[in-house]
């Protein structure tokens, strides 16, 4: 399966919930094109769901896609016998487990991968796969946000890392300033996502930014209003 929509919509939050929900453990994987044929190996019998979160370099990789084109294939036995990158030869292995991939990538949109990719793997990819878009009014997910952000207690919970007395919360002075920001700028927003809130209070909270972050949180702005 391909779970996608846009970035810090909660997908990977959908997935973990379902995933603790069959009684599966939550470990997302990230493995390099020579780790992941072992990472198969390792987790191939029935009853296995692997989760790749956060793996869209993948989809611009044709030596991983060749490894899941045939691990993904329902019509044939799903058998790996080989490194595909190179002579190493491996005792070859059926491939039992589910798969299940979380991404913002849109795959309906050629322009959202390379024309070699599209034309020879996306195809491959999508027929061996059931594709769930996640996607929501941009009015739910301001609202959801801002909810998150207020009675959900998000903002409160921000920490920036690595501060000289330690790790640095938001005041609740510093919390009111981001959401006023927030509010002057919510119609060059288009993606006021929970990441998105984050990010801002993040450049809020990092001393750097301390007498110019609302220059930095305009950058920021721009760069998503684009």
């Amino acid at each position: 399966m391909i779970f996608t929509g846009p970035p810090g919509i909660g997908k990977s939050t959908v997935v973990r919930k379902v995933v603790a929900e069959n009684g599966l453990p939550w470990r997302p994987w990230r493995p390099s094109a020579a780790e992941l044929i072992n990472v198969i190996r390792k987790h191939h019998t029935r009853g296995n769901v692997l989760v790749f979160d956060d793996y869209d370099e993948v989809w611009s990789n044709r030596e991983q896609l060749s490894i899941f084109k045939i691990a993904l294939d329902t019509q044939a036995e799903r058998i790996l016998s080989r490194d595909v990158r190179g002579p190493n030869r491996i005792k070859p292995f059926r491939v039992d487990c589910g798969m299940v991939f979380i991404s913002n990538k849109n795959f309906d949109d050629p322009g959202d991968f390379s024309p070699a990719i599209w034309s020879s793997m996306i195809p491959a990819i999508k027929q061996r796969c059931a594709i769930m878009s996640l996607s929501f009014e941009r009015r739910d997910v301001v609202d959801y946000t801002m909810w998150l952000a207020i009675d959900g207690g998000m903002l409160k919970n921000i920490r920036f890392k690595g501060g000289e007395k330690g790790d640095l919360m938001l005041s609740r002075q510093k919390a009111y300033e981001v959401l006023e920001f927030v509010d002057e700028h919510l119609d060059r927003l288009p993606d006021l996502t929970p990441r998105t809130l984050e990010k801002l209070a993040l450049v809020r909270l990092h001393p750097a930014y301390a007498e110019n972050w609302r220059a930095v949180a305009e950058r920021e702005v721009a760069v998503r209003a684009r």
